[in-house]
């Protein structure tokens, strides 16, 4: 009887629909970013260097942006991954003048390389924002 069991369970597995790709292993880790165009005038000038340390917890992502001097390293937070989609939510941890600044990704993982739209907002009360193209790929060790 307990071979009957295993035979169908077998061939349950084998039945079933191949599943979607798991990029999570390929999102792990430590990755290196650039803005697409450094002379958009919407861009805050003050950061230049942008790394990420992703962790994935299932479809969770976290870890740490590394966005320059300032506003300096800040966790990652609302994090999500879903097939090679991404998107994940920054607040500078280094203030100026206006306050805290707020960073909203979201992107696409193809290839190795991802391709992200930074929303940003730096002033509460006036809300200067915009969006900008940001890529990356996978830091090596």
């Amino acid at each position: 009887m307990a071979f009957l069991h295993v035979a169908i369970l077998l061939f349950a597995l084998a039945a079933s629909p191949p599943r979607a790709p798991n990029n999570t292993d390929k999102v792990e880790g430590n990755w290196k970013a650039w803005f697409v165009n450094l002379n958009d005038p919407q861009r805050p000038h003050m950061i230049k260097n942008i790394s990420f340390d992703f962790r994935v917890d299932g479809k969770q992502l976290k870890g740490t942006a590394h966005l320059d001097i300032w506003p300096g390293d800040a966790p990652i937070t609302d994090g999500t991954i879903e097939d090679d989609r991404v998107s994940f939510t920054v607040i500078g941890t280094r203030a100026s003048s206006t306050g805290l600044p707020k960073f909203k990704f979201n992107g696409s993982m193809r290839d190795g390389k991802m391709k992200l739209v930074m929303g940003y907002t730096m002033k509460e009360d006036e809300r200067t924002s915009g969006e900008l193209a940001v890529e990356g790929e996978k830091a090596s060790r």
